[in-house]
């Protein structure tokens, strides 16, 4: 399982967020970086919203389903408030 951070209310190219040497850019799915933890992408949520920018996360299931593709859906934002609460989101 990935997760993938979207800008809230952004253009289709341009909601998903691509981590760079030269900074944070906002691009296409394709090209959106994929965080392998769910700690990690909380960080970089956090670290996003202290700097103003609305966005959300979503996770990505690698398996395929029957239809070809997989499944996804947005990560529930009451259990990452309850991991920043508990201090999980800095234990990297």
């Amino acid at each position: 399982m990935i997760y993938q951070i979207l800008k809230t209310g952004a253009d289709v190219n341009e909601r998903f967020l691509s981590v760079t040497m030269l900074g944070n850019h906002w691009t296409s799915q394709y090209y959106g970086f994929r965080f392998l933890s769910l700690v990690d992408a909380n960080n970089k949520l956090n670290s996003l919203k202290s700097e103003g920018v609305e966005c959300h996360m979503i996770y990505v299931n690698n398996s395929w389903r029957e239809n070809g593709m997989p499944s996804w859906g947005e990560v529930n934002r009451d259990a990452l408030e309850k991991m920043n609460q508990r201090g999980e989101a800095y234990s990297c």
